[in-house]
């Protein structure tokens, strides 16, 4: 059994007694997994990318067209005219409007907390911005020709 003071160990964190040490691990380990997945995720998506690639390759040398599979992802593709760029910020803002408001709820019920209480508007007032930025965005949308888009098939 090692007998060295635990400060000796771990010298950053000499003066934390093991509850700190553990409160501050607690995160930690919550952003190395979060990193650990989105570069799994990525890992996976690049080899998907490079099949595609393959296969579109092989195709296109032997005279072929390209299978529709190994087409590109859509999020490469152009938006067609059903989707709504302006839905992602409103809900967003939607989001942001709701979190500031409970938090404002939260920080009244908080005895001594009067003042941290205008700390709900940072939230809060992201959240009208996106949903001012989704009004324009929508109203401009509905302007705007639709002369760049391919003719209907029929």
């Amino acid at each position: 059994m090692n007998h060295l003071p635990f400060h000796i160990h771990i010298p950053i964190l000499a003066d934390a007694y093991p509850p700190v040490v553990y409160a501050i691990s607690v995160p930690v380990a919550g952003m190395v997994f979060a990193f650990l997945v989105i570069g799994i995720a990525a890992y996976f998506r690049n080899k998907e990318d490079q099949r595609r690639h393959e296969t579109a390759r092989l195709a296109l040398e032997k005279g072929q067209p390209i299978p529709a599979f190994a087409e590109a992802w859509p999020r490469n593709g152009p938006h067609n005219a059903a989707n709504r760029p302006w839905m992602g910020l409103m809900i967003g803002g939607m989001i942001n409007v709701a979190v500031g408001i409970g938090l404002y709820i939260m920080l009244c019920s908080i005895p001594g907390a009067y003042v941290a209480r205008f700390c709900s508007l940072i939230p809060g007032l992201i959240g009208v911005a996106l949903l001012a930025c989704a009004l324009i965005v929508a109203l401009i949308s509905r302007r705007k020709s639709d002369a760049g888009a391919p003719p209907p098939m029929s």
